[in-house]
């Protein structure tokens, strides 16, 4: 009998610490509504390699290790070495440039991927130019002259020499969201140019400006960083237009046309966001139907990852859980950072899965890419609401 009560007692405490720990535990109340979940892709406590969480500038490269993955190369890779290694003999004038160029490609798409590699190689953006406000030749012959050009000279050789390779280019003007660009600007005045190029009957946007470096400000004025950025080779028009508005309306190229106070209003959306995968025909429908207004915000993993299943708005309800699909051959491990509660995917072959019920503040999507990395890299911060 004494054995019956001393069990009962024991159970009774049990219960009341199990109900007292739900009630105003937060990480173990998680842990007990997901405790499946948990069985299958256990919660591991913060060890070393869990205790920060690196968030890079989001025109650098994200990962903070010194030795990375090696990156297998991708179907430009070889004429990408070959634009970047033309011999300075074949260099010296648009005619010459553009037989050396044409000779090893293949269609147009290899043509234009040559023309857009060589010169976002070879032509520097003109700084001083820029900071002066001085008057620079933009010519086709003087940038290649010169190697150095602002956005106009970018395009104008872009135009002259894609037609000497046999391409049909179109040099476009119209407002940007780049350098300068702040939320809630209005537009007074255009002030980029970019090029079209048609492809298999279509015109597909460019902007080699832009595939050549990105810009800072350091002493209150612009400093410009030399990266090849392929991304802004032949865009999806719908990815493009949350950061190029033509003058002209004809050259949106998305079916729908908006208006430049909707351009002012939409998110700027560039290629740290749709590098992650997301399909913008979702995406621009959501953002000019005004369904959507706030998206993720999110940096780039600097290795090749897809979101196969994975929210783009910036709010996610607390409480009700959300699933999140990553595939990616060179990823380590990918978590959810909801601090305090550090929840790691489950992994099977080249895909990374986890659903998840957030809790409060904020909640961050992370990369480990190396076994030895002792921080994750950040790929999407969200915003968790009450429900």
């Amino acid at each position: 009998m004494k054995k019956m009560l001393l069990v009962g007692a024991v159970v009774l405490i049990g219960a009341c610490t199990i109900s007292y720990l739900y009630e105003h535990n937060p990480t173990f109340r998680y842990c007990t509504n997901n405790l499946l979940s948990y069985i299958i892709e256990p919660v591991q406590p913060p060890g070393e390699d869990t205790l920060s969480v690196v968030r890079k500038d989001k025109k650098k490269p994200n990962l903070h290790s010194g030795t990375t993955k090696k990156i297998k190369p991708d179907q430009f890779a070889s004429l990408d070495n070959y634009a970047r290694n033309t011999p300075e003999k074949y260099e010296t004038d648009i005619p010459a440039l553009a037989t050396y160029l044409t000779i090893s490609a293949k269609d147009d798409l290899q043509k234009a991927r040559l023309l857009y590699t060589w010169i976002a190689s070879h032509i520097k953006y003109d700084d001083d130019a820029y900071n002066n406000n001085s008057n620079v030749d933009c010519s086709a012959t003087g940038v290649l002259k010169n190697r150095k050009a602002i956005c106009e000279g970018y395009c104008t050789l872009f135009r002259e020499l894609g037609a000497a390779m046999g391409l049909q280019v179109q040099k476009i003007t119209g407002y940007d969201k780049g350098y300068t660009y702040t939320v809630g600007t209005h537009f007074k005045e255009t002030g980029h140019a970019w090029n079209l190029v048609k492809l298999s009957g279509q015109w597909r946007p460019f902007d080699v400006t832009w595939g050549a470096g990105y810009g800072d400000t350091r002493n209150k004025k612009l400093v410009t960083t030399t990266r090849f950025e392929p991304y802004w080779f032949n865009v999806n028009p719908k990815e493009f237009i949350f950061t190029h508005l033509p003058e002209d309306d004809q050259w949106q190229l998305t079916s729908t046309n908006i208006t430049l106070a909707q351009f002012e209003t939409l998110p700027r959306l560039d290629e740290e966001f749709f590098k992650l995968g997301f399909n913008p025909d979702e995406v621009f429908k959501e953002a000019v139907s005004g369904k959507t207004k706030d998206f993720v915000e999110t940096y780039s993993p600097d290795l090749p990852l897809k979101a196969i299943r994975m929210p783009y708005a910036n709010n996610l309800k607390k409480g009700e859980p959300v699933t999140v699909v990553i595939s990616s051959d060179y990823a380590e491990q990918i978590a959810v950072v909801n601090k305090p509660v550090w929840v790691y995917f489950a992994k099977k072959d080249n895909q990374f899965s986890i659903t998840y019920t957030p809790l409060d503040t904020t909640l961050e999507i992370a990369v480990k890419t190396n076994s030895y990395d002792k921080t994750f890299s950040t790929l999407a911060v969200y915003h968790v609401i009450q429900n």
